[in-house]
């Protein structure tokens, strides 16, 4: 529903709880290929994605404002913040998976990066776009995990 009308946006059928189990197996397949693919490519269907934001801008303007609420300004304010994710998580795709840290004991300490896997996401009314994109498309700090040996 249209906050400031009540019409109807669009007409969806809820999942069941039947439907997880099916959507995950079908979630974790893709992102095992999506782990496979070579690194420049997902940088640029990352980087495509961020310009999408932009080639888009006003049907998404329009979404937004309607689906949500907000008023135009917010929703540039959203498109630009989720187009920059998309670009932030390009970046990472070439980053080295990790990093040495230092250690006082005589030990190698080190992070690395993991994917975090399938993912479940519920976004608040508040920056619905922003806080969707930025779950999805970069690995969270907190997936980082910390070794030491």
């Amino acid at each position: 529903m249209e906050p400031a009308t009540g019409d109807a946006l669009a007409a969806l059928t809820l999942a069941a709880p039947q439907d997880v189990a099916p959507a995950a197996r079908t979630a974790r397949a893709a992102q095992r290929e999506w782990a496979r693919t070579p690194h420049f490519v997902r940088t640029q269907v990352l980087c495509r994605a961020g310009d999408l934001f932009t080639e888009r801008a006003d049907e998404l303007r329009t979404w937004l404002v309607r689906e949500s609420g907000s008023v135009p300004g917010r929703a540039d304010f959203e498109l630009h913040v989720a187009a920059q994710e998309c670009y932030e998580a390009a970046a990472l795709a070439s980053r080295p998976a990790g990093q040495v840290l230092p250690s006082e004991a005589p030990r190698l300490s080190y992070t690395r990066r993991v994917p975090a896997g399938v993912v479940g996401v519920i976004a608040p009314f508040n920056a619905p776009l922003i806080l969707s994109v930025r779950s999805v498309a970069p690995p969270p700090p907190s997936h980082w995990a910390t070794r030491w040996s």
